[in-house]
């Protein structure tokens, strides 16, 4: 592999197990099957991830939960990344690492019976949600605002167009009430903390598969009688891809650590970083392997464009790259 993830104790079991489902379960056929379903996912498949207990892995125990951290929580986040898996497993997965540690216990106890969530950041003033992934499949909804957390049990969602296939969006509205308050401004800081943190760690290794795919097309595809990949130049563009991806890997290590480990301020600004560096990261390497395709990279009919279309959303989900940028002028003292 490009990246050597070193994983030992449980983090090198939970691994082991999701691979094997994921080789049989998840590969790019049944993903592509999964987004042209009505739902716009393999429901049987979050089914079974949840039966197996990967979305109550951080859950309390009293709510059914294995009472693990986020440190195990990445690996379910990074093979999810890996390989496109479309669906709200993620997005249920943070909620319950941050949800852990807080007054919710009805709601850890619906998510330890295997309901989906999903996150959404709710606007100043505004009584809508845009752009909820899957919004429209979940149980529950939870929105985040610079002063609270809202918890939305009766959602009322419409699909709304989306450039990533795999990341299907919808719109909430929140005018008819069905809502109320779970946090404060603390719990709603966390949750977006993690929810990047998350999304860090899905784009890192959805960048280290992209250049698996890309290399894989460089040793096979011949050009004057040889493999593209024995070309010196391609070697030093695939090369720079490695070093830009061992980047993302380890400001999304460090932004994990802090989820466990730091206080509210180090963990924003870890996670600021390491979204930010992931998704350029993923977009850099996405459209470059497009390039190194050639023609083909483009069509609908290879993976590889959904990698790029993956890493368009990854940066504008939730905050876009320039939010996080103004975001760490401002922690620097830059701004």
């Amino acid at each position: 592999m490009i990246i050597d993830l070193n994983d030992s104790g449980e983090c090198a079991d939970i691994r082991s197990t999701l691979v094997s489902l994921l080789d049989k379960r998840a590969d790019p056929g049944a993903v592509r099957r999964a987004i042209d379903s009505t739902m716009g996912f393999d429901q049987k498949l979050t089914g079974e991830l949840a039966e197996l207990g990967f979305t109550a892995l951080a859950l309390p125990e009293s709510a059914g939960g294995l009472e693990l951290g986020a440190t195990e929580c990445a690996v379910v986040w990074h093979e999810l990344g890996r390989r496109l898996v479309p669906g709200p497993v993620g997005d249920t997965l943070v909620a319950g690492l941050v949800l852990g540690d807080a007054d919710a216990e009805e709601v850890l106890s619906r998510l330890g019976e295997g309901a989906t969530c999903a996150l959404a950041r709710q606007e100043p003033g505004s009584d809508r949600l845009r752009f909820v992934p899957h919004g429209d499949a979940v149980d529950l909804v939870l929105a985040v605002n610079a002063d609270e957390v809202m918890l939305i049990e009766d959602v009322r969602a419409r699909p709304t167009a989306a450039l990533d296939p795999t990341r299907q969006l919808a719109e909430i509205d929140l005018s008819g009430g069905g809502t109320h308050r779970l946090g404060d401004a603390e719990l709603a800081q966390r949750l977006d903390s993690v929810r990047l943190v998350a999304q860090a760690v899905e784009a890192a290794g959805a960048a280290v598969r992209a250049l698996e795919l890309t290399v894989a097309h460089l040793s096979v595809r011949e050009q004057f009688g040889r493999p593209l990949g024995s070309f010196q130049a391609l070697k030093h563009r695939c090369a720079d891809l490695v070093v830009a991806i061992r980047g993302a890997y380890a400001t999304a290590e460090r932004a994990v650590v802090l989820v466990s480990e730091g206080n509210a301020s180090e963990l924003q600004t870890a996670a600021t970083l390491a979204r930010l560096v992931a998704a350029d990261t993923l977009f850099e390497v996405a459209a470059e392997a497009i390039q190194l395709h050639g023609g083909i990279g483009i069509t609908w009919e290879h993976d590889i464009q959904l990698y790029l279309k993956r890493a368009k959303s990854t940066q504008l989900l939730c905050r876009t790259q320039a939010e996080l940028r103004d975001r760490l002028r401002v922690s620097a003292g830059l701004a």
